[in-house]
């Protein structure tokens, strides 16, 4: 009886690595950093809120449908007998509405969101193109 035993090393062939100056180096760690992805969903976020804030001026509308089909027996409490009855339902509804003034609420709304805007794309990081990090100057 022959006992063969084989170790892990011996089939396995070292690959080839990539040598990684210090510029690559840095520009992966910034594009992998938590708080540079943080700051750009923030930015994302500040900048939705605006749109959002814009968008509360425009009027709004609503239109609905809708269908109701009912069949089956009932008695018919004149003649005693039983009746077979189907009946079809549609409706249709439509609504539109636009702000006139709310306090000055809308206004205000539009304020912070440019000035919460305005405060993010300061205080980020710029990546203008892949590879490079630049910080931005006021």
């Amino acid at each position: 009886m022959t006992i063969c035993f084989f170790s892990g090393w011996m089939g396995l062939e070292a690959a080839a690595q990539e040598i990684w100056d210090v510029d690559r180096c840095m520009n992966y760690a910034v594009q992998h950093n938590r708080t540079v992805r943080q700051r750009e969903l923030e930015a994302d976020n500040a900048r939705l809120d605006r749109m959002k804030a814009i968008g509360s001026f425009l009027p709004g509308v609503t239109a609905s449908t809708s269908v109701q089909y009912n069949f089956g027996r009932s008695v018919d409490p004149e003649t005693n007998t039983y009746n077979t009855l189907s009946t079809f339902n549609n409706g249709y509804s439509m609504e539109a509405s636009m702000p006139i003034f709310r306090g000055g609420g809308l206004v205000n709304e539009v304020r912070r969101a440019k000035a919460a805007w305005l405060m993010v794309r300061k205080g980020r990081l710029l990546l203008p193109s892949p590879g490079w990090v630049v910080l931005q100057s006021t």
